[in-house]
């Protein structure tokens, strides 16, 4: 048996009992300040730390349970999918729709704001936020309004059942979900835009130019190897232990341009770009 392998068959790999575990641990951390409230600055400390170490890149998580479920119970899924879609705010449903049936079989423009092609052509901070910003609402609304008029009925009822669960909320605690739950969501769209365009900027179709690949190892091993991007669209359901090796096997073809070795969280926006000025003024490209 397979090392990475888990004898009971639950969860089919070991490694990812610990993202199990985070998937389900994740909403009573998050939705804590909803049904205990947050007093005192120590408490406030702990919550905020939580939230910036931990939640913030659940949506990583998320993405890779929709193109590999984490465990081998639909049902424990369909719980993992609404878990960790309901501090996302970007549910499985939309997920597999705008990028399993979408990005990942080339079918972006109906995903993404055909306008804000340029911004592709090579990074700016220009044109990274205005990827990010700008391609949000589409990412979030064309999802739900696809689902409705493919009749997607499990793909609907979850994006609705969602936006129905905001309500309540904001019915429950109104001031904490304008100021707090709301503005939160936002955020992990664009953030999530951020990632998508740092993994296709400067990229084309030609041979296996169509991806940036972030070799940062304290990147991937937070976000479970996300960085060997070429070779997670070449095999997009390859469990994510073995995404190293499958880029290691492709390295040799993949153009030293989409090469990066700088930390790709969205957090460090400021870095990259200040990287990019620089590059700039060499006449390089970051």
């Amino acid at each position: 048996m397979n090392s990475n392998q888990s004898k009971a068959g639950f969860v089919p790999h070991a490694r990812d009992w610990i993202n199990v575990f985070s998937a389900i641990a994740a909403p009573v951390v998050f939705f804590y300040p909803f049904y205990h409230g947050v007093g005192g600055t120590a408490e406030l400390a702990v919550y905020i730390g939580l939230l910036l170490v931990w939640i913030v890149d659940l949506n990583y998580l998320l993405h890779l349970h929709v193109h590999r479920p984490l465990t081998t119970s639909k049902a424990f899924n369909r719980l993992l999918d609404m878990s960790m879609g309901s501090v996302t705010g970007m549910t499985s449903a939309n997920w597999r729709i705008q990028h399993v049936f979408g990005h990942h079989r080339g079918n972006d423009e109906n995903y993404t704001c055909r306008s804000l092609d340029w911004t592709l052509q090579r990074y700016s901070l220009r044109g990274a936020l205005a990827y990010s910003f700008g391609n949000t609402w589409v990412t979030y609304w064309q999802p739900l309004r696809e689902s409705c008029r493919k009749a997607a009925r499990g793909a609907f009822i979850e994006q609705v059942g969602f936006i129905l669960f905001v309500v309540a909320l904001g019915c429950y605690k109104p001031v904490l979900t304008v100021t707090f739950l709301l503005p939160w969501y936002a955020i992990i769209f664009v953030m999530t835009r951020y990632v998508d365009y740092l993994n296709h900027y400067g990229c084309t179709d030609e041979g296996m130019n169509f991806a940036n690949n972030c070799l940062n190892r304290w990147f991937n091993w937070r976000m479970n190897n996300f960085g060997y991007h070429t070779a997670h669209h070449i095999a997009p359901g390859a469990h994510w232990t073995t995404l190293p090796d499958l880029h290691a096997q492709i390295a040799d073809r993949i153009p030293s341009a989409r090469i990066k070795t700088f930390d790709w969280s969205a957090a460090l926006l400021p870095y990259h770009a200040w990287r990019e000025r620089r590059a700039r003024l060499r006449g390089t490209s970051v």
